[in-house]
């Protein structure tokens, strides 16, 4: 038996879902896309997803401005939705990695307007 961790040998697809695969279409990939392609992924040897940021954004910075780690996007699908998601993939073997970006919270996430409202408001914020 092998004392690597799994990561080391395994196929890992990274997925930026809003190109990835739109499931309804509107044009913008979401979460039930990404669903419908779970079987064709699995199918090319892949051993894990690497999701990047899917929670709600000003998408300044292609999501990594986070505004809300504990919700998804609207754009791509509802928290049931990426339940679904990650019950499917996992019953298909698929491990899930999701892109948690810590250090770049969007200035429109609860904690930088309460800092600016400790600051002296939004103009204490401006750059």
């Amino acid at each position: 038996m092998s004392t690597a961790g799994w990561w080391q040998a395994a196929v890992v697809y990274q997925v930026y879902i809003r190109s990835f695969a739109d499931g309804s279409g509107d044009g913008i990939g979401d979460i039930a896309g990404l669903r419908s392609r779970l079987g064709y992924l699995k199918d090319l040897g892949v051993d894990a997803l690497w999701i990047n940021p899917w929670y709600p954004s000003p998408q300044a910075d292609a999501g990594y401005d986070v505004a809300d780690y504990c919700d998804i996007d609207p754009v791509y699908g509802t928290l049931g939705a990426a339940q679904d998601f990650l019950d499917e993939a996992h019953t298909a073997g698929l491990r899930v990695l999701l892109d948690i970006v810590p250090n770049h919270t969007s200035s429109a996430h609860r904690s930088s307007s309460t800092s600016c409202a400790h600051r002296g408001g939004r103009r204490a914020c401006r750059r």
